[in-house]
């Protein structure tokens, strides 16, 4: 860091990195780590590619899930083929949602986050029996699922549970069971409530009413078990992908390409030469040859080079879920892990700068680039555009883009103008004037302060607006 102030903010996301040729998509990571971590369980041919050996462990799975169609399945029931009971739970959700995209076109299985946010603040709508809906977060489904393990019932007791999401949790659990280890508590607490339950055998008429006060009385504890389970494996899934990540940066292409463009986007628009970057990246390699780098934020962490060590986090936006601290999904949030992150790692230089060296006063411009503007990190924009006090202030924002393989450039554009336009009208909102949140887009653009720029690697602009 420099005694500079910094007159430019850049805003980096995961496009830029895939821009310079990192392979840092969710999708390809998920490929990957599938393919390095259980081909070796599926047919030869999957091994020939990543995509192959992914398709053959989601159907693989899809399979698995579908048993729960035709078999009364309880505790004891056992499939009587080779299994994987020690793939990571968010791994198995993803195949479910792999083989589910057919059926919801909106459904992205390979964006990890917007899968978090689906599963543990999200809600599955159910038809019941007498033709009413009713919603249900993931964890009650699991809930319900580990009580009908510990009472020995039919997984799929009620005609609501014949529904997927229901067969899922049924699946998890199974593998769970399988693992030779317990290390989230989840057989010896099924294994108590299965000898409670017993002991009140000799009131079987009351059954109902008995196993209601014993899940009504061990509720929370199985609650906090399986929300330790899932944090569990987030944390694991997020070891995998630091490992994968590590590896592919280590590409000397990258690390060149990286720097260059940086300073493309640095150079763009005639701004003094002085920029911090706030980076939603894991990775760090960024520094310029071209004018003064003062700070330097990784946001949600940065790779860690000692294994099994996690210094990187995957999480969902406080606006995607319920901002009451006692939430179970508020433990998922950026908010809350970032602060946990930096509290234990207050002192550690992995993440670079402090928010206040790059929150400069004297800002000119805030560039974007490679950010897909999404609802997970609108909190970080909102905390941005209230620092430099966007309607009232003079900062400019440019937002940049450019070609992507496989898609033309009306496309990508089309996509800038409504994330854009989407950030900008949700930020509004927040604004006590609410006059002035209805028009701050307007005002934005026809005071010369808002601009869609393409950009290539040659400094050549592909288009202005």
């Amino acid at each position: 860091m420099t005694n500079t102030e910094a007159n430019q903010l850049i805003v980096l996301g995961n496009g830029f990195d895939l821009h310079c040729g990192l392979k840092s998509s969710y999708k390809d990571f998920l490929y990957y780590v599938i393919a390095q971590k259980y081909a070796e369980h599926f047919p030869n041919d999957s091994e020939k590619s990543s995509e192959k050996a992914f398709d053959a462990s989601a159907n693989y799975v899809g399979v698995r899930r579908i048993r729960f169609d035709d078999t009364q399945f309880n505790r004891n029931t056992k499939m009587n083929d080779t299994i994987l009971p020690d793939i990571n739970i968010w791994y198995l959700i993803l195949f479910h949602e792999k083989l589910m995209q057919s059926l919801d076109s909106s459904s992205n299985w390979s964006d990890i986050e917007s899968v978090i946010e689906k599963y543990v603040s999200g809600k599955f709508i159910f038809d019941n029996d007498n033709g009413k809906q009713s919603q249900k977060k993931f964890i009650d489904i699991l809930v319900d699922t580990f009580f009908n393990y510990g009472f020995e019932r039919n997984i799929l007791l009620e005609g609501m549970m014949e529904q997927d999401e229901y067969k899922l949790a049924g699946l998890l659990l199974y593998y769970l069971l399988e693992r030779e280890d317990d290390c989230y508590g989840i057989k010896e607490k099924i294994e108590e409530i299965r000898k409670e339950s017993e002991s009140h055998l000799a009131w079987r008429p009351g059954r109902v009413q008995i196993e209601t006060k014993i899940k009504n009385k061990t509720k929370p504890e199985v609650v906090n078990i399986l929300i330790n389970l899932l944090m569990g494996e987030l944390h694991k899934l997020e070891i995998d992908f630091q490992t994968y990540l590590t590896q592919e940066i280590e590409k000397e292409e990258y690390k060149s390409k990286a720097e260059n463009f940086l300073q493309t986007i640095v150079s763009d628009g005639g701004y003094p030469l002085s920029y911090s970057v706030f980076s939603f990246n894991y990775t760090n390699s960024c520094s310029g040859n071209l004018g003064t780098q003062v700070a330097f934020r990784n946001v949600h962490g940065a790779l860690n080079q000692i294994p099994n060590e996690s210094k990187i986090i995957f999480g969902i936006d406080n606006i995607s879920s319920d901002s009451r601290a006692e939430d179970i999904g508020y433990r998922f949030t950026k908010s809350y892990r970032t602060m946990r992150l930096y509290t234990e790692l207050e002192n550690d230089k992995t993440f670079g700068d402090k928010i206040d060296n790059i929150f400069t006063k004297d800002m000119d411009v805030i560039k974007f680039y490679g950010h897909s503007l999404a609802r997970a990190d609108y909190s970080y924009f909102q905390y941005i555009f209230d620092m430099y006090d966007l309607y009232n202030s003079n900062i400019k924002l440019i937002f940049y883009y450019s070609k992507i393989e496989g898609r033309t450039v009306e496309e990508v554009r089309q996509e800038q103008y409504r994330n854009i336009t989407k950030l900008i009208e949700q930020y509004g909102e927040t604004l006590d004037n609410k006059a002035h949140g209805r028009n701050l887009l307007t005002r934005l653009i026809q005071t010369g302060r808002l601009k869609i720029v393409g950009l290539e690697d040659d400094n050549n602009k592909m288009q202005e607006e």
